[in-house]
């Protein structure tokens, strides 16, 4: 009896960890839901009939946006909402213009344990670097996407923006992995897709 009565009372607690869990994560739910609506809410001085959130720039939307998200990753840290609220607290950097801060944000989402978060936040990052000219950097990330897709960044996703990156550079290798994307699914529409980049590379 003692053994059953043991056994109640660490599953009652178990379910009572997971119970709170559970409740917290759905309030981060909501909160990080109001933070992306305000990230997309209308940039306006004349507000439409029934529009309730508007904003005069887009850096004052970002703004505002980036301290809803802020407060959903210090309120629910232990969350997997959180990772994604630290995440898109970086995207809001990038949205207002202030692609260093965007940068060190990414960066430390990167390392997040959440490994779909930790793909968005280096597919990100790849992107601030191949708009800032530092190539080599931007193809270490690709081709790490490549080699470990993930739910969020699948490795067509991946190979699509590296050979994008190589397209003026270096097209013979950005025909190679176009190509490549073709062999591995063959009927499908990213090979559509794939030839048609190819034949707009430069001979």
């Amino acid at each position: 009896m003692g053994a059953i009565v043991l056994a109640a009372v660490i599953a009652l607690a178990a379910f009572g960890g997971w119970y709170y869990y559970d409740q917290q994560e759905t309030k981060a739910n909501l909160e990080l839901g109001a933070a992306l609506r305000t990230l997309s809410a209308p940039v306006t001085a004349t507000p439409a009939p029934g529009e309730t959130e508007t904003y005069l720039t887009t850096q004052s939307r970002s703004q505002a946006a980036e301290k809803k998200f802020q407060a959903v990753a210090d309120h629910f840290r232990h969350t997997k909402t959180a990772e994604m609220a630290r995440y898109m607290i970086a995207v809001a950097h990038m949205e207002s213009g202030d692609n260093s801060e965007a940068e060190k944000r990414f960066k430390e989402v990167t390392s997040s344990s959440n490994r779909d978060v930790a793909s968005l936040a280096n597919m990100a990052l790849a992107s601030i670097y191949a708009g800032s000219r530092r190539q080599a950097e931007a193809i270490t990330i690709y081709k790490s996407l490549i080699d470990h897709p993930t739910n969020t960044v699948s490795k067509p996703e991946a190979q699509m923006e590296l050979a994008g990156l190589y397209a003026e550079s270096n097209p013979a290798e950005a025909r190679k992995i176009y190509l490549q994307m073709e062999t591995d699914d063959p009927t499908g529409p990213l090979a559509q897709l794939a030839l048609s980049k190819i034949a707009a590379l430069k001979k």
